[in-house]
């Protein structure tokens, strides 16, 4: 068993306390899901304080609607999808055509930490170049990119969050990779191992 399956265990199982009125247990949920939460609710809403008052009334929803919430069997992506549905009803009461949402070119900028351990594996010249090609992807791929690498989402996860059907995510994905091998045609193994750990 992986750790993120061992990861997901424990979420259900504190699902389930919580959904029985456990506080704890939802406080538990929140506090190992926070930073993921939080990453992906930052790259969309582009607002620290939004982002966090977000989550806040997310979990908030969680807790009043508690006993009406039925099964959950994938607790991280089930929260990924709830926090992208308040964060565009956040950008919709701004009155932003949610068209634009998420179209920054700076969707996929990582911490320091990340780009730390990504530049073990492509030199600097390579990462900048990949950074330059991810800028250029379109809105979707560039989501698709992050929710596939950065949080470990599969394609049918992917499928839920984005709310598109699961054809769309492996072409998305497809396209996006095809532009990035397009751009960057000297390739070492390493590179192609980053490249492939992207594809599903």
């Amino acid at each position: 068993m992986t750790k993120m399956q061992m990861d997901e265990r424990l979420l259900q199982y504190l699902m389930h306390d919580f959904q029985k009125g456990k506080k704890e247990a939802l406080g538990e949920i929140m506090r190992l899901l926070y930073n993921d939460l939080y990453a992906y609710g930052l790259k969309i809403l582009k607002d620290d304080a939004l982002t966090k008052d977000c989550i806040q009334n997310l979990f908030y929803y969680l807790w009043i609607k508690r006993a009406s919430l039925g099964t959950i069997t994938k607790v991280k992506p089930y929260l990924l999808i709830a926090l992208r549905r308040e964060a565009l009803k956040v950008k919709s009461s701004e009155r932003k055509n949610d068209q634009q949402i998420l179209s920054d070119a700076k969707l996929l900028r990582v911490s320091s930490r990340e780009k730390e351990l990504i530049d073990t594996q492509l030199s600097h010249e390579k990462w900048n170049q990949l950074q330059k090609v991810i800028a250029s992807l379109s809105t979707k791929q560039r989501e698709v990119i992050h929710l596939k690498f950065f949080e470990g989402m599969d394609a049918e996860e992917i499928s839920q969050i984005m709310s598109i059907r699961l054809q769309s995510v492996y072409n998305l994905l497809s396209e996006a990779l095809k532009t990035i091998r397009k751009h960057i045609v000297e390739l070492s193994l390493i590179d192609l191992f980053f490249l492939s750990y992207l594809a599903f």
